[in-house]
């Protein structure tokens, strides 16, 4: 297995109406959703391919990381 196949790089990328439930959810405090998310951002980044709502979830997560000095629910729901 190469290092982009272990990282999720080698599934299909999710529907965009998937991806907005997703984030939806992430965004709610779904545990579930917010890694999956986080591996769609994944197999983005391993194709340079950054979906726009996925983008904008990344930059909002990593914003608010970085004014919280920390990882936070709030910012990011259960874990991010």
């Amino acid at each position: 297995m190469s290092d982009e196949a272990g990282l999720g790089g080698s599934r299909a990328s999710l529907d965009e109406a998937i991806v907005a439930g997703l984030i939806s959810r992430a965004e709610h405090g779904d545990a579930e959703a917010a890694r999956e998310v986080l591996s769609e951002i994944t197999n983005d980044l391993l194709r340079n391919q950054l979906r726009p709502p996925l983008r904008k979830y990344l930059i909002e997560k990593l914003v608010c990381f970085l004014d919280q000095g920390m990882p936070s629910a709030r910012c990011s729901g259960p874990e991010f």
